[in-house]
């Protein structure tokens, strides 16, 4: 019976494990099933759908001053010819530059590649702004928070950026029209490239103008070395109220070393950056009330000065002496100086002679100078006192009202008596007249002679003939030399023989006159004006007589007055109108004495000199 009883619990046991284990095996092929089922459809749905693409967007910094620029960089993973659409940036940014590389990487067999865009943003106002999201295709980039503040490093010289720009002025209180020197210097600390560029400095109701050429040198701020470019200007402002000088804004391109891929195919050279300089505000003031003269000449220093073209004291009446004066000023230029207003001296006649000006450009402003000359030939001898000459200025480094000054003068003017020998350099040419169009003279009627005179003359007439024998004897002898020519012959000579200038006893009207004539055929403006004195002084023969004026009212001549106001005008103020020297010489001829005593006498003093 036990035993019966222990077969029927065992076969129970037996069919209670059976169908657990029909159980295990059932539920392990549905896991297998379900398992095998859902590989399959994941597998199907990685190759039935499209891969999701990157497009991402970073900013090298996110907190940025105003005046500075920041980097966007946009990558995919896409090996797309298209590019991302940045026309959103433009309302709060603007763009100074793109490029673009690309980038392959293989690593255990598997490669992986991606392009990026790096672009250069500078913010257009403060606050907060947003990056938007970019489209590159169907795919969109995250939007980007950026905060744009005016309380980072104002570019004194602590920045981090690798340009920066300083900017200074000599003085934030001027004058109108007082000069005011700004000095702009751009510093880097990187390579650039020679694209780099400045916004041209334009200022209203304001003379600007750049000092010298732009300086290169290098100089240690905070232990960082820097290259330095350095620009001066020179602004004079032209009217009074407050002037600004707006911020100039540098651009360059600068080499980019952490770029493997720099000036390859695959990377557009070169990062873009910028600078900009602060705005600076000047007052500027109005002209003084108080000031005394008409013309406003601000300056740091002005000074004035002559020369003379000879010794002032040695001077002879109708000598010729040019007196230049010359005004130097700092802080003004050429063209804001006035002439210089000279008063005429009684017993001096004076012509304006060339005036010039320039300008000298230094580190500390401009140097504008002004040259006034005047030639002058005094017309009686005695004292001439010659007055000052008083220039008003302005100092702008003390604030008044100054005159620079010369003081007046004495000066002790000859009679002009001199009858030494001429000079033999010449002065500006004159036109030379042709002997062959002297036109001849009227001989005056010769009286008969008395009978009482027949002796008087068969003696002349046989000293003529022995004169004559003599010459031809002489000139037998000396046959084989060239003979000279004589100053009256009908070829006047090229240049004046000294020797016949030579005389130091007074000269008489016909001596002075064949000088005058040889002067006229030489064609030297400076010997025809001397020697015209000089044979007015022997044709008037009047001792109380000492100048060219004087002898000019005897002679009473309206036109030979006119030709030497001309020959004076074209010798001492530059007059390019020379007188015909022909026209001078034919009017002197007519003004010559033509008596028959005279006549006479003339004719016997060339045998017989005195």
């Amino acid at each position: 019976m036990k035993h019966t009883l222990f077969r029927v619990i065992s076969a129970t046991k037996t069919m209670k494990l059976q169908h657990r284990i029909d159980s295990l095996a059932k539920r392990t092929s549905t896991l297998v099933i379900s398992t095998f089922v859902i590989s399959t459809l994941m597998l199907i749905l990685t190759y039935a759908l499209p891969a999701q693409a990157l497009f991402d967007a970073t900013v090298n910094q996110s907190i940025v001053g105003s005046h500075e620029t920041f980097e966007l960089n946009l990558r995919t993973d896409v090996d797309s010819a298209s590019a991302p659409d940045l026309a959103p940036l433009s309302e709060d940014f603007e763009i100074l530059g793109t490029r673009q590389n690309r980038q392959i990487r293989i690593i255990n067999g598997q490669t992986e590649s991606w392009r990026d865009w790096i672009i250069t943003l500078m913010p257009k106002q403060t606050g907060d702004l947003m990056i938007p999201s970019l489209a590159l295709g169907s795919e969109r980039s995250q939007p980007i928070n950026i905060s744009v503040r005016n309380d980072i490093d104002d570019g004194s010289g602590s920045s981090t950026s690798p340009v920066f720009i300083l900017a200074e002025v000599n003085s934030e209180e001027v004058y109108v029209q007082q000069e005011i020197v700004f000095t702009l210097q751009i510093l880097y600390r990187v390579q650039l490239y020679d694209d780099s560029r400045l916004t041209p400095l334009t200022i209203e109701d304001a003379i600007v103008k750049q000092l010298g050429e732009t300086r290169k040198f290098d100089t240690i701020i905070e232990n960082t070395r820097y290259k330095v470019f350095e620009l001066i200007f020179s602004i004079h402002p032209q009217q009074a109220g407050l002037l600004q000088i707006p911020s100039l804004t540098f651009n360059g391109v600068a080499a980019d070393g952490r770029d493997p891929f720099a000036g390859s195919f695959f990377s557009t050279p070169g990062k873009p950056i910028v600078a900009r300089s602060p705005v600076i505000q000047i007052d500027v003031k109005p002209r003084p009330d108080n000031y005394p003269a008409n013309v406003w000449l601000p300056a740091r220093d002005l000074t004035i000065k002559e020369n003379w073209s000879q010794a002032p004291d040695k001077l002879q009446v109708g000598d010729a002496i040019t007196r230049t004066i010359t005004i130097e000023a700092e802080g003004l230029s050429s063209v804001q100086l006035p002439p210089v207003v000279l008063n005429k001296p009684e017993g001096v006649n004076s012509y304006p002679d060339k005036s010039s000006s320039s300008d000298e450009e230094t580190p500390s402003g401009v140097k504008g100078s002004r040259t006034d000359a005047i030639a002058m030939i005094p017309t009686r001898a005695g004292t001439i006192k010659l007055p000052a000459v008083k220039y008003d200025w302005f100092d702008t480094e003390n604030n008044q009202h100054r005159v620079a000054e010369i003081p007046e003068r004495i000066i002790n003017i000859g009679s002009g008596l001199d009858t030494s020998p001429l000079p033999a350099t010449p002065t500006p040419m004159m036109p030379i007249p042709a002997q062959s169009d002297t036109p001849e003279l009227p001989v005056p009627e010769q009286a008969e002679p008395e009978e009482h005179d027949h002796t008087l003359w068969k003696l002349i007439v046989a000293a003529l003939m022995l004169l004559w024998l003599c010459t031809v004897g002489f000139w037998w002898y000396t046959r084989n030399q060239p003979a000279p020519k004589s100053v009256a012959a009908s070829a006047m000579p090229k240049t004046i023989n000294p020797s016949l200038l030579s005389g130091k006893q007074p000269l008489s009207e016909k001596q002075a006159f064949t000088r005058l004539e040889a002067a006229c055929n030489n064609g030297d403006a400076k010997i025809i004006r001397e020697q015209l004195k000089q044979w007015c002084l022997a044709l008037v023969a009047d001792p109380k007589l000492t100048t060219m004026a004087q002898y000019l009212q005897r002679l009473d001549s309206n036109e030979l007055s006119k030709l030497c106001e001309k020959l004076d005008a074209y010798l001492y103020s530059g007059s390019s109108e020379p007188i015909d020297a022909k026209e001078l010489l034919n009017l002197c001829r007519l003004l010559r004495p033509k008596t028959k005593d005279q006549n006479n006498k003339g004719d016997m003093n060339d045998i017989y000199p005195e």
